[in-house]
């Protein structure tokens, strides 16, 4: 039952991608790793099943069905820690900031909260960018640091290519 759970929710999230979870916007990359992880027990399960279970030719004792629900069981609760331990690696949103607020004051180096409300946008698009390539950033600890003139530059790109 459980794993059945986990097999649905690993595949909305291969389907889906990104996320926002805990105060956290999961990239599309590592949402669909972590609905692959959660996907992985019940494979796990199947094999064991198929290998372990149906190699006794014919012989199924309570004994080996109670080991593949454990290994099924401890697959889950594994897949579960490690799906939790990508999610919770992420940064935390930065609190957003009040459009006015960023329009008046453009610091020279902006948090993406800052840069996305200097953009108009929301920061999950504009951590998506980062991720992307498209918007240079440095990372410090785990959080991300946009020069405003990267910003600027990026705008300018984006408007020299609905020109082109």
């Amino acid at each position: 039952m459980c794993s059945g759970i986990s097999l649905l929710v690993g595949l909305f999230l291969i389907f889906r991608g990104n996320f926002r979870v805990f105060n956290r916007n999961v990239p599309r990359q590592t949402g669909r790793l972590i609905g692959l992880i959660l996907i992985a027990p019940i494979i796990i399960g199947f094999f064991y099943g198929v290998f372990v279970v149906g190699s006794s030719r014919g012989t199924l004792t309570n004994d080996m069905l109670l080991n593949a629900a454990l290994v099924e069981i401890g697959a889950l609760a594994v897949a579960i820690v490690v799906a939790l331990y990508f999610i919770m690696s992420l940064p935390q949103e930065a609190p957003i900031i009040p459009v006015h607020v960023a329009q008046s004051v453009s610091p020279s180096v902006m948090t993406p909260a800052e840069a996305a409300a200097y953009l108009k946008t929301s920061e999950f698009e504009v951590i998506a960018l980062i991720e992307e390539g498209k918007l240079p950033a440095a990372r410090i600890g785990g959080d991300y640091r946009i020069a405003r003139s990267a910003v600027d530059d990026f705008l300018r790109s984006q408007g020299e290519a609905e020109k082109g």
